[in-house]
């Protein structure tokens, strides 16, 4: 009796590999082309007439001005809403927060001198930051009820005080500063 030899090919992995690879493709180029048709085109830009982007306009020292703003106008909303009145400018001072604390932040910003002034409207408040040194620009923190904004001029020697109005400040020289990036296409 001869006993009966039945060759036994070593797997390959090729089948395999090939198999998992054409797979890998398939999803791959399934779902760049989902993503593709799925994508959403970049807003529109909303700016108004009387807005800027802080990221297009502003010097890189401006910009960290106007984030210091954006955080303090948070504090200063927080401490109205707790107590019903507007922390006095000495009062933001000596909490040394920025950008009303005199530090050498302050002094490379253009050494700014901020005034306090409240509505008989309640709710209404103006911050204004003029500079001490004339190459650097006037800035605004304003809050009309629940809305607060940021304003920002090339300084102007009118010891005029801003309204309290928001459509008024615009024909004062006023532009608002908003965080968004400008639309790109």
């Amino acid at each position: 009796m001869n006993p009966i030899e039945e060759r036994i090919v070593p797997a390959s992995h090729r089948a395999e590999t090939r198999g998992v690879l054409i797979a890998s493709l398939v999803l791959f180029f399934a779902w760049g082309g989902l993503l593709f048709w799925l994508r959403v085109p970049p807003p529109a830009s909303t700016l108004g007439a009387h807005q800027q982007s802080a990221f297009q306009t502003l010097t890189p020292l401006e910009q960290g001005f106007f984030n210091d703003l954006r955080t303090a106008a948070l504090e200063i909303k927080a401490s109205f809403d707790e107590d019903g009145k507007w922390p006095t400018v000495p009062a933001l001072a000596a909490l040394a927060l920025p950008p009303f604390a005199q530090d050498p932040v302050w002094s490379k910003r253009g050494r700014h001198l901020w005034l306090h002034y409240t509505s008989e409207r309640p709710g209404h408040a103006l911050y204004r930051a003029l500079p001490g040194n004339l190459n650097a620009g006037e800035w605004l923190l304003h809050w009309e009820g629940d809305k607060t904004r940021i304003w920002r001029r090339p300084f102007s020697a009118e010891g005029k005080v801003p309204r309290a109005e928001a459509e008024s400040l615009p024909r004062e020289g006023w532009t608002e500063i908003v965080a968004q990036e400008p639309a790109t296409r």
